[in-house]
């Protein structure tokens, strides 16, 4: 058996003896409480997010990356692309160009 310290911030002693105190009472060793969360802990998030995993990302491209405003549209790669994705950027482009337009036309009316 190994012994590991373990430093419980002040903000968590509270919490640190209220579980000793129910440790003692139930006759377990606070460690073994403490591991069988750790267990549970491991099994739901040790594999990562099941419905999105960061590999996919990377390797799936599951999720494709899009440009956003600040960036320079002459030095983002658009040949990932295909028909409709490019469609759709084409459709907000659009409708970003009528919300200035709009917001120009308001403060002309403004300055009146």
């Amino acid at each position: 058996m190994r012994i590991f310290p373990l430093y419980v911030r002040k903000d968590r002693e509270e919490l640190f003896e209220k579980a000793k105190e129910v440790a003692k009472r139930e006759g377990r060793p606070l460690s073994d409480i403490i591991f069988d969360l750790l267990e549970d802990y491991i099994k739901r998030h040790g594999h990562g997010n099941p419905n999105f995993r960061l590999d996919q990302f990377v390797e799936k491209e599951v999720i494709k990356a899009w440009p956003t405003l600040g960036h320079d549209p002459w030095r983002f790669d658009l040949s990932g692309f295909d028909g409709r994705e490019l469609g759709e950027l084409r459709k907000q482009v659009y409708q970003w160009m009528k919300r200035i337009e709009t917001e120009e036309a308001l403060r002309r009316y403004e300055k009146r």
